[in-house]
């Protein structure tokens, strides 16, 4: 039985070691040594989340989709045994190192598997107080749910709040609660509305934003109801960003009769959607209706994906110089 405050802890990391999941870090014996409890789990190689979070930029779409996916399967493995975490947080996060290759679609930044760290706050539901017995608040105040600070009665949806957390802050590299000290950030928490991640960073999808903004609901029992819910719902997020991905990569692809000059309309239609492609906007057509099928000349060009600053100002200038070029043959 679970005694005092610190066989207490030592209960719940028995607890978690009862958890295999490949998203939550295995602890292979909990023990005491001369009085003072003790845990051992896996030496692991890679870093935490919150060293990835040191830059103001947010991180890739992709690589926070998938960061997220990996915490919500591992949440889901640990609300269905009955456990919360509680202080769920970018410190309690970490990337391993194998994996996917840094800078493949959705590789976390050291191109391993995510891991959930520290279940020594965990708790069966049953034991649902906010508070240890001598009163302090238990989590990261930043991170905690409302009903959390408040020292009401938690359990699974308190970890669903600090992983909207999470994901605000991997989005729009901003904190959605902030203070000066632990009272103020509790207030900030209890009472603030952040603005959506949408507003702060344009380049995500509004669905992922509703998704955040869902689970930083007030009201435990307005936000999404389970990790598995979270699960789902990126993981469509997610296949819809390979598709865009692909749809991108197709091949550009400019009609040219034999032994004639291409119309004037067919080349205009070719500049509108290559360069449409290359930025990232929805070409308005592709080849005038009406005319008919040739036997083709192609001119490919492939985009890369989504480019930023002056890299995709040099690449639409090439495609328009390019594209213009046959403009002329098609006029003169």
């Amino acid at each position: 039985r679970c005694l005092s405050d610190w066989s207490s802890d030592v209960c719940s990391s028995d607890l978690a070691a009862t958890l295999e999941h490949d998203h939550i870090v295995p602890i292979f014996h909990v023990g005491l040594d001369r009085g003072a409890p003790y845990i051992v789990m896996p030496f692991l190689k890679g870093e935490p989340l919150d060293e990835r979070l040191k830059s103001a930029e947010p991180m890739p779409l992709a690589e926070i989709m998938r960061i997220g996916r990996e915490i919500a399967e591992g949440l889901a493995a640990a609300h269905a045994t009955g456990l919360v975490h509680r202080d769920i947080k970018p410190a309690n996060v970490w990337l391993e190192t194998k994996g996917e290759p840094r800078g493949e679609p959705g590789a976390s930044a050291t191109g391993g598997r995510v891991k959930i760290l520290d279940f020594g706050l965990a708790r069966p539901v049953a034991e649902n107080s906010g508070l240890t017995q001598q009163g302090a608040i238990i989590g990261t105040p930043a991170y905690m749910a409302p009903e959390q600070g408040r020292g009401d009665p938690v359990d699974a949806r308190c970890d669903l709040f600090s992983l909207g957390v999470l994901l605000y802050r991997m989005s729009t590299g901003q904190q959605p609660f902030q203070g000066r000290d632990t009272v103020s950030t509790l207030m900030s928490v209890a009472m603030y509305e952040p603005d959506a991640p949408l507003k702060l960073n344009d380049a995500l999808p509004p669905a992922f934003s509703e998704l955040v903004m869902k689970l930083l609901e007030k009201d435990a029992d307005m936000r999404i109801a389970s990790a598995d819910a979270v699960v789902r719902a990126l993981q469509t997020m997610e296949r819809e960003l390979v598709r865009k991905k692909e749809a991108r990569e197709d091949t550009i692809a400019v009609a040219v009769p034999v032994g004639s000059k291409p119309s004037l309309d067919r080349v205009l239609f070719a500049v509108n959607d290559s360069l449409s492609a290359i930025s990232d906007t929805e070409p308005s057509a592709v080849i005038p209706p009406g005319e008919p099928s040739p036997v083709r000349d192609r001119v490919t060009a492939s985009s890369p994906g989504p480019l930023r600053g002056s890299a995709r100002r040099v690449l639409l200038a090439g495609a328009a110089f390019a594209l213009l070029a046959l403009l002329a043959g098609a006029i003169f």
